[in-house]
């Protein structure tokens, strides 16, 4: 299991409400920052940066990936038919992916800051033609404009390269990237990206990422916006045993993840993996909240029968906690209003929700599902909390 993300190919993270989505997941998100480089973060950014959550790390060294280096240099010449195959993809009406830029994109070119590229690599692009240097940087650096396709390519071997050699899962906010990983080259980053064929063996944890982010968009809140960076730093404490239940269950999809990541990029690709989503989240989550929903129903009626009505002592004083008063025994009329009898109604829930690995997303949509205190009481005496 990778430990953390690398975020890629950006600087600065673009999405903030995925940003908050991918650290409800993992433990920590790293990002590629040249040294002397003033980031310009987001205030959320700013705020998982102090938590310990978004950590900083220098590019790739020359010394440090000579062999990966000696592999770009030697597809160097073959880089210069992508123009053809790029104007071909377009001419053909294919959208293709753009989002490469460290900084602003130029003109028709994305810009990739030198720390992260090889001097040599950087001299043969240029004498390909497929190069050129731009405005100066501090600590003797410059912005490098390539062809936005090539600078894509480009940051996804590099995020993969890495991935593989710090245990690291490239992770990134960009769709059209995402569908490309994983690689083991440039030159077959370049073929994914471009739609051609490619002989590539899918890394393990290929797809990881795709399938947790889809898998948290099911119960991530419409108004992801006002969700605070300090309330997903709670809800990684609180539930964080629940977390670790759903990681190893991820676990288990990697055979199918795997299988999926090898189908070659495109709509289809996208496809498989909602289908895969539905099947072995959604679906199963709504069979759970039925179930909890029916635990409900059970309780109370069986309550109703045996007349068994009065809470126990701690709930009695869970109830005067909340404001509720102090009221022990209640009336069937009064149990039949609230719809449970909620001590006994949440205890059969908890036990349900204990045997699913899916009732981290559960816990998340009550945990980030904005409450008022009249709605927090109502939800812990129905049992639905």
């Amino acid at each position: 299991m990778h430990e953390a993300g690398l975020y890629f190919p950006f600087i600065h993270v673009r999405d903030d409400d995925w940003l908050k989505l991918a650290l409800l997941y993992w433990p920590r998100l790293y990002r590629l920052v040249p040294p002397d480089y003033q980031t310009s973060d987001s205030r959320t950014a700013r705020e998982f940066d102090a938590a310990g959550l978004l950590h900083t790390m220098e590019p790739i060294k020359d010394s440090d990936a000579n062999a990966f280096f000696r592999t770009l240099l030697a597809n160097v010449d073959k880089l210069g038919d992508y123009t053809t195959a790029r104007a071909k993809a377009e001419s053909a009406g294919r959208q293709l992916p753009t989002s490469s830029a460290d900084g602003p994109v130029e003109g028709d070119l994305a810009l990739i800051h030198s720390a992260k590229l090889s001097t040599s690599f950087v001299y043969e692009l240029r004498r390909a033609g497929l190069a050129e240097l731009r405005a100066r940087l501090p600590g003797g650096h410059r912005w490098i404009g390539v062809h936005p396709t090539l600078g894509a390519a480009y940051m996804t071997a590099l995020a993969n390269e890495l991935g593989s050699r710090l245990r690291l899962e490239p992770l990134t906010d960009q769709t059209d990237l995402r569908i490309a990983a994983p690689n083991n080259g440039i030159a077959s980053a370049l073929d994914l990206l471009l739609g051609r064929s490619a002989d590539h063996r899918p890394d393990p944890a290929a797809g990881v990422d795709e399938y947790v982010m889809l898998a948290l968009q099911c119960v991530r809140p419409k108004a992801m916006g006002q969700v605070s960076a300090e309330q997903i730093v709670d809800c990684r404490e609180n539930l964080a045993a629940e977390l670790a239940d759903f990681r190893a269950f991820v676990e288990t999809q990697k055979q199918e993840l795997t299988a999926i990541t090898s189908l070659p990029p495109g709509q289809r690709k996208l496809d498989a993996f909602a289908d895969h989503v539905h099947d072995t989240v959604e679906a199963p989550l709504q069979r759970l909240e039925r179930g909890l929903q029916l635990h409900k129903l059970d309780t109370v009626r069986t309550m109703l029968v045996t007349g068994t009505l009065a809470a126990p002592p701690l709930a009695g004083m869970a109830l005067e906690q909340l404001g509720a008063g102090g009221t022990v025994g209640m009336s069937v009329g009064t149990v039949a209003a609230m719809g449970a009898a909620w001590w006994q109604v949440r205890a059969a829930r908890e036990s349900a929700r204990a045997k699913s690995p899916l009732c981290y997303l559960l816990d998340l949509r009550d945990e980030l599902t904005p409450k008022t205190i009249a709605g927090r009481f109502q939800r812990i005496v129905k049992g639905s909390y």
